[in-house]
This record gives C-alpha cells, sequence and structure tokens, in this order.
C-alpha cells in the first residue's frame, strides 16, 4: 500500500515537473519567436526606384539606401517557374509545414552526427525570411530563435505572401537582390518571362550568389543548375523533353546594366514623388521626335550651343516629351548635366501673345486696330524695335506677328504693368518675384526670366481657349486647370500667330493636312537665347536654343534657329487644330485702316474677328470730307510721324544668285557667291541644310552641285527670303526643263 502510495506521489511529481519545464519550454519558445512588426519591416527594405514611361516600359532604375538593386514584384508577376523552382530547391514541404519543417530537422540532425560537423541547418523559406529580415551570428540559439519567429510569421502572413518576400529579398549576384531585379540583369527580361533553365539558374544562386555566378564560375554554375533541372523531372515537375531542352540553354556570359534612359527627366520625376514605382506621362515616340528635331536644329550651330524642349499634350497636361539638353552625353558638350528645360532664361518676346491676349479680352484691341509704331517715351524710357526702325501705322496683327517692340509696350502700358504682372503669374511664371516697377517696360519685352517648361505650361492657355492646364509628368497625378482668358481672346490670339504664311521657308511646302500651327518667336538681348512655342488644340511645344553658360552666339535668333525645330516636331507628331471660332466670337467688316466699323468715307474695308459687346465698336474717325475731298486724321501718336520724313528700312533681298536662273557648273570645285542685302550678318541655306554666312561686303561661297536647289537667307533680324535656282554641267542640257521640287518631310 505505501508503495503504490509512493509510486502515485512521485508520477504526480514527474508530471507536474514535465508540465512545469513544458510550460517554461514554451514561454522560452514564445519569448524567442516575438516579432518585431513584420509589416513595418518589410514596407522599410530598401528598394530601388523604377520609373516607366507612360506605357508602362522601364526607363531607369536606382540603387537603393544600400547601394543594391532591388525590385519587389508581386508574386503573381514573377511567373510560373521561379517560384516553384525554388520552393523545389530549397524547401520542398514549403505549403504543408508551419514555418519548421521537422522532418528536415530530424534528418538534418541525423545527418550532421553521422558527418561529426555542422552539413545543414534545415532552414525553411519562412526561417530565411527571418534571418534576412534580422540578420544574426549563426548559433544554435539564434537558429532556435529563427524557427520560432518563422513559426510566428506563419501566423501573421500567408504563404504566398512569405514566399513573395522571399524572392524579392534574397541575393543573387553583385549587387542584385531580388528575383526581378536579378531577372533583368543577368538575362534581360522580367521573371514573369525567365525560362526553366533560367528560373533554375536563379534559383541555385540562392546558396551561393558568388559561388554559382555564370560569369564568374560558368562550370559550376551550369553543374549546379542542371542538378536542379535533373531534380525538377525526377519530381514529376517538367518532361524528359523539356529538362533536356532547359540543360542546353547557354548561360548568360555578363551582367547587363539596368535601364538608365533618360536620367535627367527620371531624376526630376523621382524628385516629385515619394512612390518606388513611377509611371511617368514620357512617351518614347515623342520623345524621339523631339530629340531629332533639336539635334537637327543643332547642326548649323556652335558646339557651345545647345537646345531645349517641353512638349505638353493639352487634354491632359501630360509632358510627353521632355529633353533637358538635346547635347546630353556627347563628349564636350556643354554643361550636358543641365537641366536647360526647367532653367530660366530670357524670353525675349515670347511673352507678347500673353499681353496682346489680355488687351483682346478686356475690349481694348481688335485684330485690326491700328496701332502707332513710332518714337515713344515715358519717365525717360525709350523702348525701340529689334531693327531699330519703326514702321508707323500698324494694325495689332501685324505688330505681334512681326514683334513690334513699341505697340507692344503700348500694350503694357495700356493694360497697367501690375495687371499683366499678376496675369504672368498666374500662368505659372513663378520667377516673376519682383514689383511691375522693377521689370517697367522690359516686362513684355523678355526683360524677366522664365523656363522653357513654364512657357510651354503657359501656352496651353492660348491653345485650350483660355483654360490652362497644370503641366504633369507622373500619369497618377490628378488633372489641375483653371481660366485665365477668356476663351474668345485666347482663340483671336491663336487665330493670328497660325497664318501659314508666316512659316520659314523651308517648312511652307509641308502637307497642310498635317495639322494647323500657331507659334511665336523670342530673340533675347545680345542674341543669347532663342525661342520658339507652337501650339495647335492637341499639343503645347516650346523649343529653346542658347549657350549654357550665357555667351552670345549670331545665329541665336528665334525664327531661324528654334521655329523650325518646332514646326518639324510638330508635323511629325498626330495632327491638330484651331476647331471653329467660340460662340462669343463673330466677324465684320472694318476699316482697312483705323480698324473700325467703317463710314461711307472709308476707301477699303477688310474682315476681322471682333468679340461683340466687348471689342471696341465706335465707327472710324479717321476718314473726314474737307473740301470735297476725302482726308486722313491721324491719331496724335501718329501724326507727327507722318508728317515728317521717316527712316527708309532696307529690305532684305537675295542679289546673288538670281531668282529661277541656271548656273554652270564648269569645273569640279567651282563655288557660286551668294550675296544679300539687308540687315547685319546673313546666314544661308541650301534645302534646308546651313551653308555658310556673310554680310553684305563679305558673300558666302558655296560649292556648286548640280541639281535644283531652294537657297533661302535669314538676317540678323530673324527675316528670311527664299528663291530657287538650279546648276548644271557641260555634260547636261541647260535648256531642258528641270523639275520642281518635292515637297520636304
Amino acid at each position: 500500500m505505501k508503495f503504490h502510495k509512493l509510486t502515485l506521489w512521485m508520477g504526480g511529481l514527474f508530471l507536474c515537473a514535465s508540465l512545469a519545464a513544458a510550460a517554461a519550454g514554451w514561454r522560452y519558445w514564445n519569448r524567442l519567436g516575438r516579432l518585431e512588426p513584420i509589416e513595418a519591416r518589410l514596407s522599410s527594405w530598401p528598394r530601388s526606384t523604377v520609373v516607366r514611361d507612360c506605357k508602362g516600359t522601364m526607363l531607369s532604375v536606382t540603387m537603393s539606401e544600400d547601394g543594391e538593386f532591388c525590385l519587389p514584384v508581386l508574386l503573381s508577376e514573377m511567373g510560373r517557374w521561379m517560384p516553384l523552382v525554388v520552393v523545389e530547391v530549397e524547401d520542398r514541404r514549403f505549403w504543408s509545414h508551419g514555418g519548421v519543417d521537422w522532418l528536415g530537422v530530424l534528418r538534418a540532425a541525423k545527418d550532421n552526427l553521422l558527418a561529426g560537423k555542422v552539413r545543414s541547418g534545415a532552414s525553411t523559406i519562412t526561417s530565411q525570411v527571418i534571418r534576412l529580415c534580422w540578420p544574426a551570428e549563426r548559433n544554435l540559439k539564434n537558429k532556435l530563435r529563427e524557427f520560432a519567429q518563422a513559426a510566428q510569421l506563419e501566423k501573421v502572413i500567408s504563404k504566398e505572401e512569405i514566399l513573395q518576400t522571399y524572392l524579392n529579398m534574397i541575393p543573387l549576384g553583385s549587387n542584385l537582390r531580388g528575383v526581378e531585379a536579378a531577372s533583368l540583369a543577368w538575362f534581360r527580361r522580367s521573371a514573369r518571362d525567365l525560362t526553366i533553365a533560367q528560373a533554375a539558374l536563379l534559383a541555385v544562386m540562392v546558396k551561393g550568389p558568388t559561388a554559382y555566378r555564370p560569369d564568374l564560375h560558368p562550370k559550376a554554375a551550369r553543374q549546379r543548375r542542371n542538378w536542379a533541372i535533373s531534380l525538377l523531372r525526377e519530381r514529376g515537375k517538367i518532361t524528359d523533353w523539356q529538362a533536356r531542352s532547359a540543360m542546353a540553354e547557354p548561360l548568360p556570359e555578363k551582367i547587363s546594366p539596368l535601364p538608365a534612359d533618360e536620367w535627367v527627366f527620371c531624376q526630376k520625376v523621382i524628385s516629385l514623388t515619394e512612390e518606388n514605382d513611377i509611371t511617368s506621362t514620357l512617351d518614347r515616340n515623342a520623345q524621339k521626335v523631339l530629340r531629332a528635331a533639336l539635334l537637327d536644329a543643332l547642326a548649323s550651330q556652335d558646339d557651345a550651343v545647345t537646345a531645349a524642349g517641353v512638349l505638353i499634350e493639352n487634354n491632359t497636361g501630360a509632358v510627353r516629351a521632355y529633353v533637358p539638353n538635346a547635347r546630353w552625353g556627347m563628349k564636350g558638350a556643354p554643361a550636358g548635366w543641365v537641366d536647360c528645360a526647367s532653367s530660366l532664361r530670357s524670353p525675349g518676346s515670347a511673352l507678347k501673345p500673353f499681353a496682346y491676349a489680355m488687351a483682346f479680352e478686356d475690349g481694348a484691341l481688335t485684330p485690326a486696330s491700328l496701332m502707332a509704331d513710332t518714337p515713344l517715351t515715358l519717365s525717360g524710357r525709350a523702348p525701340r524695335n529689334f531693327d531699330r526702325i519703326y514702321r508707323g501705322p500698324v494694325s495689332a496683327a501685324n505688330a505681334l506677328v512681326d514683334s513690334l517692340n513699341v505697340p507692344a509696350v503700348r500694350v503694357l502700358r495700356a493694360e497697367g504693368g501690375e495687371r499683366l504682372l499678376q496675369k504672368l503669374r498666374n500662368l505659372g511664371f513663378a520667377a516673376l518675384t519682383q514689383s511691375a516697377a522693377h521689370y517697367g517696360d522690359s516686362l513684355v519685352l523678355g526683360g524677366c526670366e522664365v523656363s522653357p517648361l513654364q512657357l510651354a505650361r503657359a501656352v496651353t492657355a492660348l491653345a485650350r481657349r483660355g483654360r490652362l492646364i497644370e503641366s504633369r509628368f507622373i500619369e497618377s497625378e490628378p488633372l489641375s486647370e483653371r481660366d485665365v482668358y477668356s476663351a474668345e481672346s485666347a482663340w483671336i490670339t491663336t487665330n493670328i500667330l497660325a497664318d501659314p504664311a508666316r512659316m520659314p521657308t523651308l517648312l511652307r511646302s509641308v502637307d497642310p493636312s498635317r495639322g494647323q500651327i500657331a507659334f511665336k518667336t523670342g530673340t533675347s538681348y545680345g542674341l543669347r537665347d532663342a525661342w520658339t512655342a507652337g501650339w495647335n488644340d492637341r499639343w503645347s511645344l516650346v523649343v529653346w536654343l542658347g549657350d549654357p553658360r550665357g555667351e552670345p552666339h549670331p545665329e541665336l535668333v528665334g525664327l531661324g534657329a528654334a521655329a523650325p525645330a518646332v514646326l518639324k516636331a510638330l508635323r511629325a507628331l498626330p495632327p491638330g487644330g484651331f476647331g471653329a471660332p467660340p460662340a462669343g466670337v463673330s466677324s465684320r467688316n472694318v476699316c482697312a485702316l483705323s480698324g473700325l466699323p467703317p463710314t461711307e468715307l472709308c476707301p477699303r474695308t477688310v474682315k476681322e474677328y471682333f468679340i461683340p459687346g466687348v471689342s471696341p465698336s465706335g465707327v472710324c474717325p479717321m476718314h473726314r470730307l474737307e473740301k470735297g475731298k476725302v482726308v486722313v486724321v491721324w491719331p496724335q501718336e501718329l501724326s507727327v510721324y507722318m508728317e515728317s520724313s521717316r527712316e527708309k528700312r532696307t529690305e532684305l533681298t537675295i542679289a546673288s544668285p538670281l531668282a529661277d536662273a541656271a548656273y554652270l557648273m564648269h569645273e569640279e570645285d567651282a563655288k557660286l557667291v551668294f550675296r544679300a542685302e539687308g540687315t547685319g550678318e546673313f546666314f544661308w541655306f541650301v534645302d534646308g541644310k546651313y551653308a555658310g554666312r556673310g554680310t553684305a561686303d563679305r558673300p558666302c561661297l558655296w560649292p556648286m552641285t548640280p541639281g535644283r536647289h531652294r537657297l533661302s537667307v535669314t538676317d540678323s533680324l530673324g527675316r528670311q527670303k527664299a528663291i530657287s535656282f538650279s546648276v548644271y554641267t557641260l555634260d547636261d542640257n541647260p535648256s531642258r526643263q528641270l523639275p520642281d521640287l518635292a515637297p520636304l518631310d
């Protein structure tokens, strides 16, 4: 009886001790398994930033804070083979265990005991995620901690999330982390497109990122890869034919650099958001078109001159093309890393349309309104035109088209400098921080600083009938737009600047079905900056050419240097137009001189667009009947000028060669003299290609080429003239009819 009681007492004591030991072990296991918040750890994992074009194709990949390329993707985006092969190679029972593979632990213990050393750690994919998140010294205590935390992790997130995390975090050679970065670098494709052999190679590199690198150890890499392929075949995951095909695939010989296109643009995009995977607004085709047009424009420029351009899609505000520096990446390029598209420069006359649009909106002017291009002073200031010649009476439309300074200053003074300044700020010219008094008359003449990006955004207000849209660099950004002008004033301003007769001769023969274009040029003081803004209802484009150091160059005239690039680019893009006038715009006949509704004394009338109820409506006061004769009574600002002897403007003409003449090329190196009469230096172009420059006293000599040619010249004022001529040799019949020039693309 006593023995029985003693047995019961000892059994109870053992049971209590066992329960206490189990409880202590359970508490220790749970204490080991305590996890820091796994979501916080995973979300803070250093990763690369990817910038994509508007269609999702990678433009550029940056390194993470750790100096690695890491591009996490969803498990569903890793394709069929990569997840399957890694599970088979690394953790066959991954989908069935609870974070710790106890069968694997027993097998590893047996193998290690028989070998007398550690040969296997029985790690699971889940425990490896723990080790990657919280690395620690490899010992028994830390191994137990990894197992305990792996068991806890399986309760926190799903198996799919664990595998996805693992495949995104594993190192795979060099500074590559994760299967997506490794796939791009080793195979130039996304993980979703990996073959069986490619997935097998990456799977075996998990155990030895350096030992099995195919560029460093190709023999070991091939053997280990083929072992993994055989394993898949033995387990029935692939067929014999698939295995043979996979083993026959060659290994990659080197790591390819990850995409780094449009680097300056991508850095700008990255600075605008904290996202790591960014779909930008850039369209590769539009970018290619704009860059080609800029490089073509630079072909005739000094090597120190570069170009920049910004193209905005008017419906969305998306920046579809952004060339910050057309010479970027070229050897010896001037300031090749400077983002000239966002740099501030003097705009010359490029801001004048915004002043005229205000005057049309306020009813101060119509396109036919008479303006005085005469000497003007106020407070000791006297603005003059670029060529220092006054033209006397001009219409508002011609004053804007010819970019006359004096009429523009009259508009500024009539509208008020402060009002125009506020309007320009509302258009997005953020650098205009001084008072109107600080800028004075120069505000409308280019005595301020704007960037090509700012000007392109402002032009959308004219292109979109008064409603400006903010430029967007990221597709997910919301649209932001606001009214800046009335639809009527914006359309009238655009209509004035859309006259096809203003196009450089080189482009007048381009198929007009390629759309309508309005454009305005600008040339800064001292020939330092050449601008052209071009737009229609679909696109707004601004091109700038200049020396990043601010040095002057005689070729930097807006019409000759920048306008061809704008027109060529817009002709190559999907066409746009302007549509019918807004409902608030009507047409009427006005006196050709005063621009007001005519009386019976007005000898000639013209048709113009106007805004009923806003535009001036009084009848013409300039034609009167005196002693039976119709006389012209000039306004005060024109009367003195019209009665005085005015300066005679030297017209631009081509003196040599003669229009439509034929010239004999009598010897191989014969040259033809190009001579012009006009102002300043002349820049010659033959069939659209730069041929040289000269002055009235120093002609340009051109090596003759047989055939029919189109010759154009631009002078220092930006004016252009063009003729056609022919060159024949002694073997030709000079009397035969030469074919007409084909339209230029």
